[in-house]
C-alpha cells in the first residue's frame, strides 16, 4: 500500500467516526454564521478534499511535483497524517455533544478546557491541518498544498467566529483560557 492511499483510509475512517457522532450532538441555541458563509465555508471543504482525493485533478500546473514519491518523506507524511486526525478523533471524543460543524452555541454550551483541549483550543483543527499537510506531503503535488492552503484559510475564519461566541458565552472564564492556551499550534501559536 502506498503512503498516498494509507492517508485516504485514514480520512475515510475520520469521516465515517464523524458522520457516526454528529448523531447525538446537542441542539444548537445560536448560530453564529449566516447561511451564505455556512454555505462557503462547505463548498471550500468540498474543494480542498476533491483536490487530494481525485486523481484525475493532477493536470497542469497541479500536478506539477513538488517533491519525489515513495521517499522517507513520504512515510514522514503518512505518520503526520495519522497523528493529525488521531488528535482530531480525540479532540472530537473529548468535546462530545458540545461540537458543531459551524460557530455555534449548544443548549448548555460547556467550555471544555481537558484533553487535547489542554494543549490548544481548537484542536479539530489542529488535527486536521497536520492531517492535510501530511497528505500533500504524501501526495507531492502542487494540488495538495493548494488544499492544504484553501483549509487553512477556511479554519481561520471558522476560529475567529468560535473566539468571537465563546467569549460572549463565556466573558470570565474565556479570556484566561485564551492567554493560558495556544491557538492552533500547542506551546506556539
Amino acid at each position: 500500500m502506498t503512503c498516498y492511499l494509507f492517508t485516504l483510509m485514514c480520512w475515510g475512517m475520520v469521516w465515517g467516526y464523524w458522520l457516526y457522532s454528529a448523531r447525538g450532538v446537542k441542539k444548537t441555541m445560536v448560530r453564529d454564521q449566516g447561511l451564505l458563509l455556512r454555505a462557503c465555508i462547505r463548498l471550500a471543504s468540498l474543494v480542498y478534499f476533491l483536490l487530494v482525493f481525485l486523481p484525475y485533478l493532477s493536470i497542469g500546473w497541479l500536478g506539477v511535483k513538488w517533491l519525489p514519491p515513495n521517499t522517507i518523506l513520504s512515510y514522514l507524511g503518512a505518520a503526520a497524517c495519522a497523528l493529525g486526525l488521531g488528535f482530531a478523533l480525540w479532540a472530537r471524543r473529548t468535546i462530545g455533544t458540545n461540537w458543531s460543524g459551524a460557530a455555534t452555541l449548544k443548549e448548555d454550551h460547556q467550555l471544555i478546557q481537558t484533553g487535547p483541549y489542554a494543549l490548544v483550543r481548537h484542536p479539530i483543527y489542529s488535527g486536521f491541518l497536520l492531517g492535510m499537510l501530511g497528505t500533500a506531503v504524501t501526495l507531492g503535488e502542487v494540488r495538495g498544498l493548494l488544499a492544504f492552503a484553501l483549509m487553512a484559510i477556511t479554519f481561520t475564519k471558522k476560529i475567529h467566529d468560535e473566539e468571537r461566541l465563546m467569549l460572549i458565552q463565556f466573558p470570565n472564564a474565556y479570556p484566561p483560557y485564551q492567554a493560558a492556551v495556544a491557538r492552533v499550534i500547542p506551546f506556539l501559536f
